[in-house]
């Protein structure tokens, strides 16, 4: 195992139990049997102070930040635009690709999700989370299909390494953003993208990247199929995670 499905565990025990097991208990007890008692222990000693539920607070007050944006947000105060949480992203797609309906689905994941909608502001000497209501969002579209495949791959390299070395203006751009490279075919005719991009790491992490790619595909395979996505609805979003961690501590 590793950090990242240490945090999923965590998080399944959360809610299920509404207990707040920390994550290095799953490392000093890395088997069923010592991490049940780890459980146990929590029960007992969380039957008075078991943890809350997350419900969805009110959008037109201010919105905090969690804590974990609060810190990146400081970060960023110091270093203004640094590109070091910067989350790349890239993906090959090999097929044929419908471009609108591929950034049709991009679109529908924005709205779906407040945190790519967010912005970070300074309201009365505090940092607050703006989420905005206009979801309208492009790639950026390069054709290389005329250069040779060496070329080809030079290209794809610069811009992967543009877009994950450009920083955000956390108040103001979009925290996400991406190019689509068309590809010459391959040897068997085969159509080759690929898209490369950066998310900035106080709107996503990596267990979110790939949430957002099982959607990404689920909204252009419902988009070409004229059907509604196949996705479970979202009663809470991550702005009414910081209203829960105040509320609970």
């Amino acid at each position: 195992g590793h950090s990242l499905l240490a945090t999923q565990v965590v998080s399944r025990l959360r809610r299920e139990f509404r207990i707040d097991l920390p994550l290095r208990a799953l490392f000093e007890a890395p088997t069923v049997r010592n991490t049940a008692r780890h459980i146990d222990q929590a029960l007992q000693s969380a039957q008075h102070n078991r943890l809350p539920p997350i419900v969805r607070i009110d959008r037109a007050g201010k919105l905090p930040l969690s804590f974990v944006q609060q810190q990146l947000w400081l970060l960023d105060q110091l270093d203004p635009g640094t590109p070091a949480y910067n989350m790349p992203v890239a993906l090959r797609i090999t097929g044929a690709l419908d471009v609108p309906a591929f950034e049709q689905a991009f679109l529908r994941v924005i709205e779906r999700h407040e945190t790519l909608r967010t912005n970070f502001i300074v309201l009365n000497g505090e940092p607050v989370a703006l989420v905005r209501a206009d979801a309208q969002w492009q790639f950026e579209q390069l054709d290389l299909s005329m250069l040779d495949n060496l070329a080809q791959e030079e290209k794809i390299q610069r811009t992967a390494t543009e877009q994950a070395s450009r920083g955000f203006n956390l108040a103001q751009d979009r925290l996400i953003r991406g190019s689509l490279i068309r590809q010459s075919p391959d040897a068997a005719g085969t159509p080759r993208f690929v898209f490369v991009g950066a998310i900035h790491h106080i709107v996503s992490d990596g267990w979110s990247l790939n949430i957002m790619v099982s959607e990404l595909m689920e909204f252009y395979r419902a988009g070409l199929q004229k059907r509604a996505p196949v996705l479970p609805a979202l009663d809470v979003q991550y702005v009414d995670v910081p209203a829960w961690q105040r509320q609970w501590l």
